[in-house]
């Protein structure tokens, strides 16, 4: 817009400030800034990256879960493996007590 004879300093700079509202409001024509598009975006890349470590914790916590079980699969053999010698021997304890039983009752029906 051209100068207008005797405008102030300060009428000029008004005029400009409306003449820069109102091409605000016309279409096509942008302020520089983040636009929709560019907010989506953002948001959309925020949700992959809450995703991927949602994701990667979830794997972690899996992982140590099937090592936990594996760990309990090993302590139940092992409390097994020490209980087997052990009723074997009260199997063997019992065995001769039957014997011996037995034995004393024949030679009592004997006589």
């Amino acid at each position: 817009m051209p100068p207008h004879c005797g405008d102030t300093p300060r009428a000029t700079a008004v005029r400009n400030a409306l003449v820069r509202l109102n091409k605000r409001g016309r279409k096509g024509e942008t302020e520089p800034g983040m636009t929709a598009g560019g907010w989506l975006g953002l948001a959309l890349l925020g949700a992959i990256v809450v995703g991927a470590v949602a994701l990667y914790n979830r794997l972690v916590a899996d992982r140590n879960q099937v090592r936990q079980g594996f760990a309990d699969i090993d302590v139940q053999l092992k409390r097994r493996s020490d209980l087997v010698p052990r009723l074997v021997e009260a199997v063997r304890a019992y065995a001769d007590y039957e014997n011996a039983l037995l034995t004393s009752v024949t030679e009592l029906r004997a006589s």
